[in-house]
């Protein structure tokens, strides 16, 4: 008899936070589309290595809370005021976040550690895939560095986009460790049933559709910058698009740089019929000061101070644009003018400290929350400024000369 499919999937992560020695906290990161099916009570995750082919299977439950106090189960987006998401029995498309977590103690250590779950199935409507099972996984190496943490993403992952407007989209990706992070746009993956331990295959694009040029409808509009994570594209037909991205982790051990990890992120960018535009975030390079910067990469000392200036504007008069950033948590100061307003300048300082060293990733979001374009869904956005800081430089007496 035909296997009867879930469909209520939009997106997924699989992270990981290492507690103790081989000891680490899983938690798989769930996007339900509120028009699909509730969501489990638990979800299996399977992991295995590649060392002495041990595998096993362990269920994941459902947390208290997410991020930031809320409760499990919160919506992603908050929509306009009268105009509810299908979440609260209203129209706009509308999705949650659920978080299920379990600790793991890993038995051996190996170079090589899959963690994996396939959750049937995706939600209907997806346009540019063939959209069957949703599958992420992640790798762990905890031989070489077993005190890693994964890398966890800091922007929600169910973008809404104004149909045939410019839009730019980050995870927003942080390492805790401060490890050199390299990003990959890679095709959806799934398996052929939904057994976790599985190997997965590429979803099949449907006519039309491509992973470099066109992997949502954007008339070859689409680009992705492997240094920073972020995409950028002009959509130009309404409807839900699967894109994924793979984020591995690098650091260099003993004078080589060695990869220690990765974690694929499953996002659906949602296309809405709409006229706000997307707000704007720019960098004045006439006011960095302890910076350097070459191509999208920027470049600053330990214990050196170094800042930026940037605007945030949209093209809509009528916005109210709110800035926020990741920067009070990484330890250094921004100052605001003409804030909410339709553009509103920050003034960025930071002076680091001799540990402070590595690649660190300034995030700055605008959401314009003037609620007035036609699709009664805020807008937003987030740039990233990614800064690698250089070790403190030791400077040694010389001794073979004279006095």
């Amino acid at each position: 008899s035909p296997v009867a499919k879930a469909s209520h999937a939009a997106g997924a992560e699989l992270t990981y936070v290492w507690k103790s020695d081989s000891t680490y906290t899983f938690t798989y990161h769930f996007y339900r589309d509120c028009s699909g099916i509730p969501t489990p009570d638990s979800v299996t995750l399977c992991y295995q290595n590649n060392c002495d082919g041990y595998q096993n299977t362990v269920y994941l439950r459902k947390t208290t809370y997410l991020d930031g106090g809320r409760l499990n189960g919160s919506d992603v987006v908050i929509a306009c005021p009268s105009f509810p998401t299908v979440c609260h029995s209203g129209t706009l498309p509308g999705y949650q976040e659920w978080w299920y977590s379990t600790t793991i103690t890993l038995p051996s250590r190996c170079k090589y550690w899959r963690f994996s779950h396939s959750e049937s199935a995706r939600n209907t409507g997806i346009k540019n895939i063939t959209a069957d099972n949703l599958f992420v996984e992640t790798y762990l190496d905890n031989l070489d560095a077993q005190g890693n943490s994964s890398p966890y993403f800091t922007i929600k992952p169910v973008p809404y986009v104004c149909n045939n407007i410019p839009f730019v989209y980050s995870n927003g990706t942080i390492d805790p460790n401060g490890d050199s992070l390299f990003f990959e746009f890679i095709k959806p993956e799934t398996t052929a049933t939904s057994a976790d331990c599985d190997m997965p295959t590429d979803e099949t694009y449907l006519t039309g559709y491509d992973l470099h040029n066109n992997p949502l409808a954007c008339d070859s509009t689409f680009s992705f910058n492997s240094v920073s994570g972020q995409m950028s594209f002009t959509p130009n037909l309404t409807g839900e698009y699967a894109l994924t991205v793979r984020t591995s982790e690098y650091r260099n051990i003993s004078g080589t740089w060695t990869k220690i990890g990765s974690v694929m992120r499953d996002i659906q960018v949602v296309v809405i019929a709409g006229v706000s535009h997307a707000p704007v975030v720019t960098v004045i390079d006439s006011t960095m000061f302890g910076l350097t910067k070459s191509g999208e990469q920027y470049y600053a000392c330990a214990t050196v101070p170094f800042g930026f200036s940037f605007d945030a504007k949209s093209i809509d008069t009528d916005a109210v644009l709110v800035v926020n950033s990741n920067i009070a948590t990484l330890g250094d100061t921004v100052i605001y003018s003409h804030a909410l307003s339709d553009s509103v300048r920050g003034a960025l300082s930071w002076t680091t400290h001799a540990n402070d060293t590595g690649l660190k990733t300034i995030l700055i979001t605008v959401r314009d929350s003037s609620c007035t374009s036609i699709s009664h869904i805020p807008v937003s956005n987030t740039y990233v400024v990614p800064v690698y800081v250089s070790p403190v430089t030791k400077i040694y007496r010389d001794t073979t000369g004279g006095r």
